[in-house]
């Protein structure tokens, strides 16, 4: 089965990369017997930090099955992504598939509100399910929105993420109180939308720098090279991706509850 998802949130600086980047270090850290086939897709063309120079490749995360940079607000990027999950199904008909996309920002414009059809139907292909990185602004709910009104059948499910690096989670005060929020939560009991949210904890930003666009497994020395960080930041890294893999392992749990309860009432 293949499943895609969508990181998110419209803004730069949100932290789309760093939650793409901790989402694949958490696939590739599952046993190998249960490791889906690994893809990576970024498509933030100015600035590639998941797939771009020292990124995440082929060559230095064998595990990956494959790595790219497309432009997905153009049309041309999208038919060559769907040219991707097309291939990714004909070579592993009968394996569990992950394809993991680093969205830029300002795409909502350009790819998301009609100005390239193809995507509401790749999207479909794509089994796509966003997850939406939160900040505390309000264009932060209204860009959400906006997605959602534009393609409410492939917004039907999703993931909201608190980027406490924003502040503590009882700061987001504009979601809190959100419409959306309701709606999308479906707290009334009468929303036909199934979203779930989570928080992504904040990291040192000095270890971020440190690390820059290397994988993370390579960072910690987990390749059987040597780390570059000191004993303190391997320790952070560490736990601060503990706390994340509880969240994409959460929200993999959330999934399958959906589409358990999707199949009972089909």
């Amino acid at each position: 089965m293949l499943r895609t998802y969508l990181v998110d949130g419209d803004k730069g600086g949100v932290g789309k990369s760093l939650t793409a980047r901790a989402l694949v270090h958490y696939h590739l850290t599952l046993d190998a017997g249960s490791r889906p086939v690994i893809a990576v897709v970024d498509a933030d063309m100015s600035n590639p930090d998941v797939c771009g120079k020292e990124g995440l490749s082929t060559r230095n995360s064998p595990a990956l099955h494959a790595t790219q940079i497309l432009d997905l607000s153009v049309e041309q990027g999208w038919i060559d992504f769907s040219n991707v999950l097309d291939n990714l199904q004909r070579q592993h008909e009968d394996e569990e598939i992950r394809v993991i996309v680093n969205m830029p920002a300002q795409i909502g414009a350009r790819a998301f509100q009609g100005t390239v059809p193809i995507v509401g139907e790749v999207l479909r292909q794509a089994h796509a399910f966003p997850i939406w990185l939160l900040s505390r602004v309000e264009d932060a709910i209204r860009t959400l929105e906006e997605r959602i009104k534009a393609m409410p059948g492939r917004f039907q499910s999703g993931l909201i993420l608190r980027n406490l690096f924003f502040g503590e989670s009882d700061k987001f005060t504009r979601w809190e109180n959100s419409p959306l929020r309701a709606k999308l939560l479906d707290l009334e009991g009468e929303s036909e939308f199934r979203w779930d949210e989570n928080r992504l904890p904040e990291i040192n930003a000095g270890v971020i720098d440190t690390v820059g666009r290397h994988p993370f497994h390579i960072a910690l020395g987990d390749d059987g090279g040597r780390p570059w960080l000191t004993h303190g930041q391997r320790l952070t890294l560490k736990a601060w991706l503990h706390t994340t893999h509880e969240v994409f392992a959460q929200m993999e749990s959330f999934i399958a509850r959906a589409e358990k309860a999707d199949a009972e009432h089909a």
